[in-house]
């Protein structure tokens, strides 16, 4: 059987969340680099509270939309090095009824984090917009060429397409073809 990107149970989600998640499959075809095993679905009903969610805490603003009975799907792209296999970054789109969510999250508790380099969206809209919308935003980031520190690998950081090297980095994704 082929995998897929975005794998989710029939059972877990709403056709709401499916129509979500199938628009966004489609678009990650597309993505460079980005294997299928590097996505995952989070699918919630109303009701549920955290401790059915793994026991782990929601970004304030889920928890505020969980209080309200909304059904939450989340989206989950792991962004790594390819060499070695080591997360970059963990990108999450939320989509929560009608408003949806993109921001970089913690790689194992999901928890919103921030950075210089990769901005959070927010938009409202039917689930194949918010789809659509969430597929370019992973998209754009996924397709951004990854920098470090030449001797320490660590941190790095996601550069703006063009952007020339700086001295004393090296590339560890999506290097510039030379001219």
């Amino acid at each position: 059987m082929d995998e897929t990107w975005f794998e989710v149970e029939v059972s877990e989600a709403s056709d709401r969340q499916r129509a979500f998640v199938d628009v966004l499959r489609e678009s990650a075809h597309a993505w460079p680099e980005c294997p299928p095993d590097h996505t995952l679905v989070l699918a919630y009903r109303p009701g549920i509270d955290d401790d059915d969610a793994d026991g782990e805490p929601f970004e304030p603003v889920i928890d505020e939309i969980f209080a309200s009975g909304e059904e939450v799907v989340r989206a989950i792209v792991d962004v790594s090095d390819l060499g070695g296999k080591r997360v970059l970054r963990t990108l999450c789109a939320a989509m929560v009824g009608n408003r949806l969510v993109c921001s970089q999250v913690h790689s194992q508790t999901y928890e919103r984090e921030f950075s210089d380099d990769i901005a959070p969206l927010e938009a409202t809209g039917s689930p194949e917009e918010l789809g659509r919308i969430a597929g370019v935003w992973f998209e754009e980031i996924v397709r951004r060429p990854v920098i470090a520190p030449q001797r320490v690998r660590i941190p790095t950081s996601f550069v703006a397409p063009g952007t020339p090297l700086p001295p004393g980095h090296i590339w560890i994704r999506n290097a510039p073809c030379p001219d």
